[in-house]
């Protein structure tokens, strides 16, 4: 398997938009790849099954192909963590099942775009955590990070977490969930993670807000979003790592 695993500081801070632009860009440059979420909480149904709104914006932005229930194998239903939303649900999750869903996908694609759920260290289990998952999946890992207030240290933790479990820090990308912020802190907090954390910067979003919601044209997101990503060191990262 390989490609990379897709992790976040935090939840809600546009995890599964960079995936679907990594998906995009990739494709567009002749990358045979596929976004996928192994499990996901919350969703919708479709085809008669829980799907998790992430597959749907896979096809929608990021242009996947593969089936919604390949892009998203498994959804809870409660939006909250999966070791509480299963509890809840009676479900026994199964690391194994969802790791061999990601090794019949990966079967019919040369990289993978592994998106987590929630943070690194999320409980997909009591006793195992997205982070364990991704260790398992043995990818190096990109790491998405809100740039705000509060992103050195959770950044910057993550990293350190990453690397003491033995992992690859693939690199950063960094997104803006809320609009306006302060434009040099912006710009530190960048320079900053890059220094202190001693990882690369793979590419920068700007905010996005209504304009991803209000367009029915994906191809207009795509224009805005399109050079901010290093696209060569991406692909790069991809062959070598």
């Amino acid at each position: 398997m390989r490609g990379f695993f897709i992790t976040g500081t935090d939840t809600e801070i546009g995890k599964t938009l960079i995936t679907a632009f990594l998906a995009a860009g990739l494709r567009a440059r002749g990358i045979s790849c596929c976004p996928v979420k192994p499990l996901g909480a919350g969703g919708v149904t479709a085809g008669g099954r829980r799907i998790s709104q992430d597959a749907i914006v896979y096809q929608r932005l990021g242009g996947a192909e593969a089936p919604l229930g390949d892009l998203n194998p498994l959804c809870l239903e409660r939006p909250a963590s999966p070791h509480f939303a299963a509890e809840r649900e009676g479900i026994a999750l199964v690391p194994g099942d969802l790791l061999a869903s990601l090794r019949a996908l990966a079967a019919r694609y040369d990289f993978l775009l592994v998106e987590g759920i929630g943070g690194w260290l999320v409980p997909v289990t009591y006793e195992y955590l997205v982070a364990d998952f991704a260790r398992d999946a043995g990818l190096p890992v990109l790491v998405v990070s809100a740039n705000r207030l509060g992103t050195l240290n959770h950044t910057l933790l993550t990293l350190e977490s990453i690397r003491g479990r033995g992992l690859e820090a693939a690199g950063v990308i960094f997104t803006h969930p809320y609009p306006g912020g302060e434009a040099d802190m912006a710009a530190n907090n960048v320079e900053t993670v890059r220094r202190v954390g001693q990882v690369e910067i793979l590419g920068s979003v700007p905010y996005l807000g209504e304009r991803i919601e209000e367009c029915s044209d994906p191809g207009t997101v795509w224009d805005l979003v399109k050079d901010c990503f290093l696209w060569e060191r991406i692909i790069q990262k991809l062959h070598t790592l």
